[in-house]
């Protein structure tokens, strides 16, 4: 999710009428760019998740 709201803040520095599509402009292009920031940045420092190992007969 945060790849799409970091590609709809960009469109909306580069077109901000959107192309047609969205409604762009103003604060909503900072706010798209910073969600997409944060929600990236949590994403990769996320953990992974534990292997369990397999069971032993």
């Amino acid at each position: 999710m945060g790849v799409i709201y970091v590609l709809v803040g960009l469109l909306g520095v580069v077109a901000p009428n959107g192309l047609g599509l969205l409604p762009l402009g103003g604060f909503d292009i900072f706010l798209h760019l910073g969600t997409g920031i944060v929600r990236l940045a949590l994403g990769f420092m996320g953990s992974a998740p534990d292997r369990a190992e397999p069971a032993r007969v």
